[in-house]
């Protein structure tokens, strides 16, 4: 018979393994651990989308914009009919620790303070937004987001809008890069479809200020919609200070399990 001393080193060592090991088994990596959805009905977003706003479209971590230590999201809805029909919307996320969102900021055509003008479908958000740090110096995160049937110059060649935010979400200032404006010199052409994606690639030349690659997947030089990818370096106001393009190589060698091939993409069109 346990004496007393020994009941309570038993009671106590059991009360202390059974409170340090694991209620449940630890997650495997790469599953979730939890979820949270955000549309027109869940995840506490409180604004209306429409049918066929295409929110979700895209979508980038913009870092802790407003100051509460929870990182916040820009979310597209490159179909949003703000103003002229599929002009496109940026959608600035407040989120909260759980993922549901504390409040929102749209930026369109008619909201946000932004004074750029959106045309009918420019698909303003399709594919592309980028967060590019702090460009102007302000302490405030901004945005690249790609407006690729922009008709600056002419029919769909493409354009880049710079915003500038304040850390409420709305725009503090723009600039557009495309045909027309922004010191952009490169040459597009109908329906290139500049700012189809658009990467942030840090800042490349040394200048301080983050540079960016622009896809124009249906640029035509070499052959027909065989692509093309700009690198512009950036001004600290959003203007292009230096532009270079790239296409793809006429051949490219594939390896096979025996041996090189030759791959010429004329051949392929």
């Amino acid at each position: 018979m346990k004496s007393h001393q020994q009941q309570l080193i038993y009671s106590l060592c059991s009360f202390v393994c059974l409170t340090l090991l694991p209620l449940t088994a630890p997650a495997q990596p790469g599953t979730v651990l939890d979820f949270q959805k955000i549309n027109d009905t869940e995840g506490n977003f409180s604004s209306q989308l429409d049918n066929n706003d295409w929110f979700g479209q895209s979508s980038v971590s913009l870092g802790d914009l407003d100051g509460d230590g929870i990182i916040d999201l820009a979310v597209g809805a490159a179909k949003d009919d703000d103003g002229p029909s599929d002009a496109g919307a940026v959608w600035i996320l407040f989120q909260s620790a759980d993922g549901t969102v504390k409040s929102n900021q749209k930026i369109s055509d008619t909201q946000g303070n932004f004074t750029g003008v959106l045309d009918n479908n420019d698909f303003f958000s399709l594919f592309a937004i980028v967060s590019l740090g702090d460009l102007d110096g302000d302490e405030v995160i901004d945005i690249a987001v790609g407006a690729r049937e922009d008709d600056d110059g002419r029919p769909e060649r493409g354009a880049v809008w710079i915003l500038f935010l304040n850390n409420n979400g709305t725009v503090k200032g723009h600039q557009k890069i495309s045909s027309t404006e922004g010191n952009f010199a490169g040459v597009l052409d109908d329906a290139d479809y500049f700012g189809t994606s658009v990467a942030n690639l840090g800042d490349i030349d040394g200048d301080g200020n983050n540079d960016i690659a622009v896809g124009a997947h249906r640029d035509d030089n070499g052959g027909s919609a065989r692509g093309a990818v700009w690198i512009l370096f950036l001004n600290s106001d959003g203007t292009v200070k230096v532009m270079k393009r790239s296409a793809p190589p006429k051949e490219i060698l594939i390896r096979t399990r025996d041996t090189w091939i030759v791959f010429d993409w004329a051949s392929a069109l």
